[in-house]
């Protein structure tokens, strides 16, 4: 049950995280397919460590917070993962654009 909540809860939440994401590079008036750094790469890794997380902060006996370490080694993992995943993608042919 538990990890069955928190998958539920990350996926939830990294989809909402794109969601929002994608709503403020339309405030700040970023055209569809241009990129917004910071954005593109961290708004659903975001989300998904707060969405996972809510239960530790109602029921703390039964769900353990996320550590630290957890937490920058995703701040540090995702941005990179993504730009070298979207650079190949570019270099092979399967993306238009590098981003």
């Amino acid at each position: 049950f538990n990890n069955n909540y928190k998958n539920f809860l990350c996926a939830y939440g990294a989809a909402f995280g794109d969601l929002i994401g994608s709503f403020i590079k339309r405030r700040l008036n970023v055209s569809r397919g241009n990129p917004l750094w910071i954005i593109d790469q961290l708004d659903f890794a975001m989300f998904a460590m707060i969405m996972t997380s809510i239960p530790s902060f109602i029921l703390p006996e039964i769900f353990l917070p996320l550590d630290i370490l957890i937490i920058s080694f995703l701040l540090i993992l995702t941005p990179s993962v993504a730009i070298l995943a979207n650079t190949i993608a570019y270099l092979i042919g399967l993306k238009n654009i590098p981003w």
